[in-house]
């Protein structure tokens, strides 16, 4: 009979395995314009664009809105909105995902969050009554529908299996972990190249401060510096451009941005600096994130600063949102310092203003 016995050394051996649920994690702003003109019937819903996730495999997504509700739901005369996996090569996912509208003061309402597992392709989770149909378009719409534009708010978190493992203390095939630090690392060595200021062969010059830059890194992130130093600009041929309509530390906050695609310490007044000179340099990022922080952070106090830089920019999603805080806090800020500045500054910001008191806009809360 033959003997099956293993040597010590080798049933002594300590084996470790590792698994690792790999994640991602994707958020999403859906505004639809002309909302209540939508052309679609009860069972019939409007389908964002597509946008995508990667753990073990790239996932396309989308979020449906049924305007008018679902027969074979019960939810006749609701909006719905649902999460739908459009494509992907992994069978199953494990998803954790919040969805809601957008109010104007940029608050979540009506939010719909579950966690769900995903199987198979065309796979849909979400909630068929959100909100009565009749509600939104009527005693809620300057709250949710301002200019009949709804605003829907998707956030995802991805998980799927990946069946990488390890033996010993040797780690094979790991995906999630090195990404990041590998991002984290780059980032930090970008910001390194910047503040080194090793091998630069361009300048950025304020009233107060000299700034060498390289001019492949501010042409691959920028399209107007690509345009610049492209084109038979003066400052391609010297060298050197003067920004004169930038404070130098907004600039210094723009370049960081632009070398690690992160901004530290965000407060208002440089969201405001960096907006401005995000939409010059067209950093679509910066400027959304700007933006969103002003749009969160929007007081009695500031009214008048938010509301004159979407109008000098025509961003016509912060002016809704001024307008929209303005109307329920009109005899506050009526009373302000700020407006008083804003009469003799920008009586044309101002007045577009007072026309949304004289059209009637009010508080339907």
């Amino acid at each position: 009979m033959a003997d099956n016995n293993i040597s010590g050394s080798e049933s002594d051996k300590e084996l470790k395995f590792f698994s690792e649920i790999v994640t991602d994690h994707r958020s999403v702003l859906w505004t639809i314009q002309n909302f209540s003109l939508c052309p679609t019937d009860v069972d019939e819903y409007l389908q964002s664009p597509e946008f995508t996730t990667r753990s073990s495999s790239i996932t396309t997504w989308t979020v449906r809105v049924y305007p008018k509700g679902q027969t074979r739901c019960n939810s006749t005369g609701k909006v719905g909105l649902f999460l739908h996996r459009s494509f992907s090569e992994t069978e199953v996912h494990q998803v954790r995902y919040k969805m809601c509208l957008k109010d104007v003061y940029e608050r979540d309402r009506y939010v719909v969050q579950s966690e769900q597992l995903f199987r198979g392709n065309g796979t849909s989770w979400g909630r068929a009554s959100v909100i009565d149909r009749d509600l939104l378009l009527g005693p809620k719409r300057d709250e949710l529908l301002l200019n009949d534009t709804l605003r829907v708010y998707c956030e995802i978190t991805v998980g799927c299996i990946d069946k990488s493992s390890t033996e010993g203390t040797k780690r094979i095939n790991s995906l999630t972990t090195p990404s990041i630090a590998c991002l984290d690392s780059l980032s930090s060595n970008f910001e390194s190249l910047y503040e080194s200021q090793r091998w630069c062969d361009f300048t950025l010059q304020t009233a107060e401060r000299v700034f060498p830059v390289h001019k492949i890194i501010l042409a691959a992130r920028s399209t107007v510096f690509a345009a610049m130093f492209e084109h038979d600009m003066q400052e391609h041929h010297n060298n050197t451009a003067m920004i004169l309509d930038i404070e130098s530390s907004i600039l210094d906050d723009m370049l960081r941005y632009i070398y690690t695609g992160t901004v530290q310490l965000l407060t208002f007044n440089k969201a405001l600096g960096l907006y401005a000179s995000a939409d010059k340099y067209n950093l679509d990022e910066l400027k959304t994130k700007c933006k969103r922080f002003m749009i969160e952070q929007l007081s009695v106090d500031n009214l008048c600063d938010v509301a004159t830089i979407a109008d000098l920019h025509s961003d016509l999603e912060l002016k809704e949102t001024t307008r929209g805080f303005f109307a329920k806090n009109a005899s506050q800020i009526l009373s302000t310092n700020n407006w008083e500045e804003l009469l003799v500054d920008r009586p044309h910001t101002a007045s577009q203003l007072l026309e949304i008191i004289a059209s009637g806009y009010t508080n339907k809360d």
